[in-house]
C-alpha cells in the first residue's frame, strides 16, 4: 500500500486487517469512512455488536468486515487420538503427560514451524494459560511493566523446552500449508494456528478437531475487512459504492467464510456451507464469553517480540527458558521506552 501510494497510484480498495490504524487513515484523509447507514444496510444493526464496536467511528465505519478469526486454536488428529484412547488435553501438562504415547505410537505430538509468523500464534496459546483475561489485555496494552510478566513467560518456555523433544524434525521453513497437511494426513497430533487454517483442510476431512489449546480459556480474535481508499474520483466512488452494498449481502459474506473460515462478522450467517472447523469457530464464539481484540499493531509489536524469540528457540536447542525471557523483556522495554520517546517529541497540534 505505501508503495502504490509513493507512485501515485493508490487502490481504491485494499484488504485491511482491523485496528486502530483505520481510524487514524481517516483522520489522516487515506480511507474513506464509510457511512453506518448506507442504502438499505444499517451496520450498527447487521454486525455482530463486538464487531461494530471495533469498526464504528463518529458516523460511519472505518472497514467493510467480512469476518473474524480466532486466533489462539489448535488442531488435533482424531484418528491418533483414538489409537491412544486419550482425550482431549484440558491443560498443557496433560498434552506433555500424552506426548510419549503419541510419540511411541510413531507420530509427531506437536508440529512446529521456524517461520516467525506461526510462532505468534504458538507462543500465544501456551502464555494464554498462564495469565487471565485482564492480565493478556494488560500485556497488549503495554500499562503495566513487562517485567511483571517474567514469572508467566518463564513458565511458558519451559513448557516449549518440554516440546522440544516432541517436534517433528523439518522446522525449517515449514509452510502453514505443510504444517496442517501432518494433521489431516495422520503423521503429526496436535498444530497451532488461526482458525482461518481450517479452510486448508480438505471439506471431506473428518479427522481434524479444531478447538481452544489447553488452557485457554478466553478467544483472543481478529477481523478481516476491507479499506476504500478515499478519492474523488466519481467513477471509483460508484465502484466502490457497489462493493459495499455487495459485502453486506447475506449470501456473499456467508460466502466468504465459507472459503476462508472463521467466523461472519454479521448477525445473519448460519451454517451453511461451514466446514467443521468454522462451525467450531462459530460455536465457541457464541459459547464463550471472555474475548480480546487484538490489534494489527499488538500483532506487530509485542507478539512479534515473542515469536522472534520464540523462532530462535526452536532453531537453538542450547538457549534456555531463562534466556529467552530476558531477551523477551529486554527487547519489549527498548521498544516501549523508544515509542515513549517518539510520543514526547511529538509535536503539539
Amino acid at each position: 500500500y505505501a508503495k502504490r501510494l509513493a507512485l501515485d497510484v493508490p487502490p481504491t480498495g485494499l484488504f485491511w486487517f482491523g485496528g486502530k490504524s483505520g481510524k487514524q487513515m481517516i483522520d489522516a484523509g487515506l480511507f474513506r469512512k464509510i457511512p453506518t447507514k448506507f442504502g438499505d444496510l444499517d451496520f450498527s444493526k447487521i454486525l455482530l455488536p463486538e464487531i461494530y464496536d471495533v469498526v464504528r467511528y463518529k458516523d460511519g465505519i472505518t472497514i467493510l468486515p467480512v469476518g473474524n478469526h480466532i486466533q489462539n486454536r489448535i488442531f488435533y488428529n482424531k484418528n491418533i487420538l483414538d489409537e491412544i484412547h486419550g482425550k482431549i488435553p484440558k491443560t498443557w501438562t496433560e498434552f506433555l503427560t500424552m506426548a510419549p504415547k503419541i510419540k511411541k505410537a510413531g507420530y509427531y505430538p506437536i508440529i512446529v514451524t521456524a517461520q516467525r509468523w506461526q510462532n505468534r500464534y504458538f507462543f500465544l496459546a501456551i502464555l494464554a494459560e498462564k495469565l487471565n483475561i485482564e492480565q493478556m489485555r494488560h500485556l497488549f496494552a503495554g500499562d503495566i511493566p513487562i517485567e511483571n510478566y517474567r514469572s508467566a513467560l518463564l513458565s511458558s518456555m519451559q513448557i516449549m523446552t518440554q516440546l522440544r523433544q516432541y517436534i517433528n524434525p523439518d522446522i525449517g521453513d515449514l509452510s502453514w500449508e505443510a504444517g496442517i497437511g501432518k494433521i489431516y494426513h495422520n503423521t503429526g497430533f496436535a498444530f497451532i494456528l488461526g482458525d482461518f487454517t481450517g479452510a486448508l483442510i480438505p471439506k471431506d476431512n473428518k479427522t481434524v478437531i479444531c478447538t481452544s489449546p489447553p488452557g485457554n480459556k478466553y478467544l483472543m480474535w481478529a477481523v478481516d475487512g476491507i479499506a476504500l481508499q478515499q478519492t474523488d474520483n466519481i467513477d471509483e466512488i460508484a465502484g466502490q459504492n457497489i462493493l459495499i452494498e455487495e459485502v453486506g449481502k447475506k449470501e456473499n459474506h456467508q460466502k466468504y467464510i465459507s472459503v476462508k473460515g472463521g467466523v461472519s462478522s454479521y448477525i445473519d450467517s448460519n451454517n451453511d456451507n461451514l466446514d467443521n472447523c468454522a462451525k467450531a469457530s462459530k460455536k465457541d464464539w457464541e459459547e464463550t464469553e471472555d474475548k480480546i481484540f487484538v490489534t494489527s499493531e499488538e500483532f506487530t509489536q509485542t507478539l512479534d517480540t515473542f515469536a522472534i524469540i520464540t523462532t530462535a528457540f526452536w532453531l537453538n536447542q542450547d538457549m534456555t527458558p531463562q534466556q529467552a525471557v530476558s531477551q523477551m523483556i529486554e527487547a519489549i522495554q527498548e521498544f516501549r521506552q523508544s515509542q515513549m520517546h517518539q510520543s514526547k517529541n511529538m509535536p503539539e497540534n
